[in-house]
């Protein structure tokens, strides 16, 4: 074992432990996704109930559609709630990650830069942070993770199962996170086409096709509208035209935006509908009317994705995270002597963020690089991460 992989796996391991000791000793930072997450667990263990909410209080309909069942279905199965459990599932999901981040390399024959991989994964604590929570992240990444390895090993071996697995995978990741939906629906055309253009017949790629189909019509059983996810509507008209205007006109006619009556919280199917609908066409509207701007507000927002190390983990983490306000609300408002009051609480973590970033740069850039053998592989990659902050958007998450 070399040196600098030695250094790695230590590095990892002292993070490890700082991440599993710091909550104990401070109190672990509680986040409204876990609370949802933790909710359809139990009730779909306890009631077969697709519900991200407590029932036993005043119904949320988004809740019924907001989280998929991919992940809560696997603490729901085995009825696990114990959180420290949930915690070392997470952390094993870590693990995994970087696991399957070796093979690839050695799949790729880039063995002789498994060290330096090692020691940046090591150091990207974030990863550590976020396997705290109960988030269904770590879980979509190592599905994804694992897809990429198949995809290209399909690629080398030209080998049907491996084939298969990255369609069966790929079908898993949208039952995990919506997000998967244009990837789903994009390589699922792309490969029917080419077996099409061969005249063969392959299940695979009907598979995330079907995966799609099944969702969309659980929650138009549920709520009456043929969607994937409510959450694509909260992000479209709570986040991504409330930046717009808030960067347009201000943070006041933001904050003024949100309080009209059709963001009242829908509690009956009727109500659903409607709101559904008149948030879209609001959301739409606004972003169409000033498309330049929000244009530039999304090319932003995905550079923030690409850089940003994860801000939001660490100031949360260290229960860091106490401005009521968003702090990109506030750089697009020009309200900087805000945004830098904010940021100058805890100047340490900002420098740590600013290595982050560096560390997070450092291994976009090493893509363009590392398998300059095989473009397609290469570009795959890329695209693979292009996707992610492509969809992340004005808000730089999704």
């Amino acid at each position: 074992m070399s040196g600098l992989l030695r250094s790695g796996l230590l590095i990892l391991i002292a993070f490890s432990i700082f991440s599993w000791i710091y909550p104990q000793l401070q109190g672990s930072a509680e986040l409204r996704d876990s609370d949802e997450y933790r909710f359809l667990a139990k009730n779909l263990s306890e009631k077969t109930l697709h519900y991200a909410g407590d029932p036993n209080e005043e119904i949320d309909m988004r809740l019924y559609t907001k989280r998929p069942m991919g992940y809560p279905i696997l603490y729901s199965i085995g009825a696990v709630h114990n959180n420290s459990v949930l915690k070392a599932i997470q952390f094993c999901f870590v693990l995994i990650l970087l696991i399957v981040g070796i093979q690839t390399l050695r799949l790729l024959r880039l063995s002789s830069v498994i060290a330096v991989f090692t020691v940046l994964f090591a150091l990207s604590i974030t990863i550590l942070f976020s396997s705290q929570w109960l988030m269904a992240d770590l879980a979509l990444a190592v599905v994804v993770s694992i897809a990429m390895y198949y995809w290209i090993s399909y690629r080398r071996n030209q080998s049907k199962s491996d084939l298969t697995r990255f369609f069966v995978l790929l079908s898993l990741s949208v039952l995990i996170k919506p997000i998967m939906l244009p990837a789903c629906v994009l390589f699922s055309v792309i490969y029917i086409y080419l077996f099409a253009r061969k005249r063969r017949l392959r299940i695979g790629p009907l598979l995330p096709i079907l995966a799609v189909l099944f969702i969309f019509s659980m929650n138009h059983k549920i709520t009456g509208l043929w969607h994937m996810s409510s959450i694509s509507t909260i992000n479209t008209s709570h986040y991504n035209a409330k930046l717009l205007i808030a960067a347009q006109y201000g943070l006041d006619s933001a904050e003024e935006y949100t309080e009209d009556e059709i963001f009242t919280t829908p509690t009956n199917r009727e109500q659903y509908l409607a709101y559904s609908k008149s948030l879209n066409q609001r959301a739409e509207q606004t972003i169409m009317s000033h498309l330049p701007r929000y244009l530039l507000i999304h090319s932003a927002g995905m550079l923030k994705a690409l850089i940003d190390p994860g801000r939001f983990e660490v100031y949360t983490f260290l229960h860091l995270n106490q401005e009521s306000e968003s702090l990109t609300e506030l750089a697009w408002s020009g309200q900087y002597t805000k945004l830098f009051s904010a940021l100058k609480k805890s100047p340490l973590t900002m420098v740590l963020l600013l290595v982050l970033s560096l560390i997070s740069m450092l291994k976009f850039l090493s893509l363009f690089f590392l398998t300059k053998r095989d473009l397609l592989d290469q570009w795959m990659l890329i695209f693979c991460v292009l996707y992610f902050i492509g969809i992340a958007g004005p808000i730089g998450a999704f």
